[in-house]
């Protein structure tokens, strides 16, 4: 698998994810989403790792590029059981 940086169309490898150890990507229930946010608040070097990744995502605007991450963090099937409205 491969991801395309549409920023500057260079191909980024899965390897990049993969240094992201002990969160499997994307992420499917909310035991993984859980942990995400465990390692992200207690291990600043996966942090950075995250953002360094997510930030290589591209996109024509701003919505398609969420869209990316979010597909890159979540599957639809744990999505679909939040609300970004909080209705």
């Amino acid at each position: 698998m491969q991801l395309t940086n549409y920023n500057n169309s260079e191909t980024l490898t899965e390897s990049l994810f993969n240094d992201l150890t002990g969160c499997p990507l994307p992420i499917d229930n909310i035991i993984d989403l859980n942990t995400l946010e465990d390692k992200i608040s207690g291990d600043k070097c996966f942090r950075n790792k995250l953002i360094n990744e997510l930030s290589c995502t591209g996109g024509k605007n701003l919505k398609l590029m969420v869209k990316r991450i979010m597909n890159k963090l979540f599957t639809d099937e744990l999505m679909s059981q939040y609300s970004f409205t909080g209705k």
